[in-house]
């Protein structure tokens, strides 16, 4: 399988979120961004569980 780098947008909520852990559980390596900090602690603590 090739990965890849995957940048999401809007990784704190929704579709975005959603993205994320499918990309992640897929082996990609995945860079998250969102406007709050704290919002994103709780996607990113899973995508480092996920690696």
């Amino acid at each position: 399988m090739i990965t890849k780098i995957i940048l999401i947008t809007g990784a704190t909520d929704g579709i975005g979120k959603v993205a994320a852990k499918t990309m992640a559980k897929q082996g990609h390596t995945v860079i998250i961004h969102g406007r709050n900090q704290n919002k994103a602690q709780r996607p990113l603590m899973y995508l480092h569980h996920c690696s």
